[in-house]
């Protein structure tokens, strides 16, 4: 029997044409239209999914408002108080000194009224004043029965104005303000610092802010402050995700060299919650789809990065980052993200449920399905036999 037989390079092409036909057939590679490409299909069955900047943004321009807010009243506050010094509260341990009078001596708790008692002087009312001021008061009713009396009061044990700290921290619990001008960063620095696996945000719930929700997603022990703050603050928020209260990224509160620190001072019955890092999806003409961690601060080149860059065939000049901003409803933003990498523009921080897609460039798409489909003939031709013939 007598076989035909064809030289390589007539081999080779035949092979090249095989592969491409099964290619265009098959579509090994798939096609990630744009949303203008869907949106001209009329193939967007999505009805609740909103392409405007301003929507996409509105929740952190609400959440910065709110802070802003809640700073300006809580300095404020701070002013009309003068120089900021702890008052003593119910619960709080104190010492009292008298020279040269040691059966005076001794340590007291505040009681549930507020008073304390001690010998001679009996009751006196120590719940909001300071250190200073007790000290003054109970000099003056020992003047009674002692010449100059030498009085000192100092606080042994912080107990009354206390805040929770819930979350991705080293050391849960509840923390006492140990100062009226206690902020934000060294409650969290009391508490361990953040975890490994803690995000990028603080979400924090001033005083009179739990709601129902708030209530049942804490324990018996982190819900121990929830009703002792009296600061008559309120602060309404808008969506939050699956979240609650005022959101406060973690690097706007230590600073940095170009930015000063969000100096927040807190009030007895805040909780400041430090949630976990949560997951965005990155989809589309990358190398590796899937679902990643945030970690302490993603940005949409840190995502691309993690998914192993984009791909030859994507249209890097509009990559889309979609997200909810409200139950049921998630907005698009488009990014060019060549300029973005040239610094012609601001990283993109992402936040939890965020779904980053890259579409294809219907140019660069057919041009790789070439490629792809070449080397595979060139690399089934390399690694096959041919018969060269006589």
């Amino acid at each position: 029997m007598n076989y035909k037989t064809f030289s390589p390079l007539a081999l080779a092409t035949r092979l090249i044409v095989l592969l491409l036909l099964v290619s265009s057939l098959t579509g090994c590679l798939r096609y990630v239209p744009s949303r203008a490409e869907i949106d001209s299909s009329g193939r967007s069955d999505d009805s609740v999914l909103v392409q405007s900047e301003e929507e996409f943004f509105k929740h952190e321009r609400l959440q910065e408002a709110e802070l802003n807010q809640l700073l300006q009243r809580r300095q404020t506050s701070a002013g009309i108080q003068g120089n900021p010094s702890y008052k003593i509260g119910i619960g709080d341990q104190i010492q009292v000194e008298v020279f040269d009078v040691p059966e005076m001596n001794r340590q007291v708790r505040v009681r549930p009224g507020g008073q304390i008692s001690l010998p001679l002087v009996e009751s006196i009312q120590a719940a909001g004043k300071t250190e200073p001021e007790l000290q003054e008061i109970i000099s003056k009713k020992l003047e009674n029965f002692l010449v100059n009396p030498q009085v000192s009061v100092f606080l042994t044990e912080y107990a009354a104005h206390r805040v929770s700290v819930i979350g991705e921290v080293a050391k849960p619990g509840v923390y006492p303000l140990k100062r009226d001008d206690y902020t934000l960063l060294e409650v969290i620095s009391e508490a361990g610092g953040k975890t490994v696996r803690s995000g990028g945000y603080i979400v924090l719930v001033p005083a009179k802010e739990r709601n129902s929700q708030a209530r049942g997603s804490l324990s018996s022990d982190e819900a121990l402050v929830i009703d002792e703050g009296a600061t008559g603050e309120t602060v309404s928020s808008g969506y939050v995700g699956n979240s609650f209260g005022i959101e406060i990224p973690f690097d706007d509160i230590t600073g940095s060299a170009d930015k000063r620190p969000v100096n927040l001072v807190l009030r007895p019955g805040d909780t400041v919650i430090v949630p976990e890092a949560g997951k965005v999806q990155v989809d589309g003409e990358v190398n590796r789809s899937g679902s990643y961690e945030l970690g302490g601060r993603m940005t949409l080149l840190g995502a691309l990065a993690a998914a192993g860059s984009v791909n030859y065939s994507a249209d890097v000049n509009k990559v889309e980052v979609i997200r909810e901003i409200s139950p049921g409803k998630k907005a698009v933003l488009q990014v060019d993200v060549e300029q973005l990498a040239l610094g012609g523009g601001k990283d993109l921080r992402l936040r939890d449920g965020d779904v980053v897609r890259v579409p294809s460039a219907s140019g660069r798409f057919v041009t790789r399905q070439i490629v792809t489909a070449i080397t595979g003939a060139v690399n089934f031709g390399v690694g096959g036999n041919f018969n060269a013939g006589p």
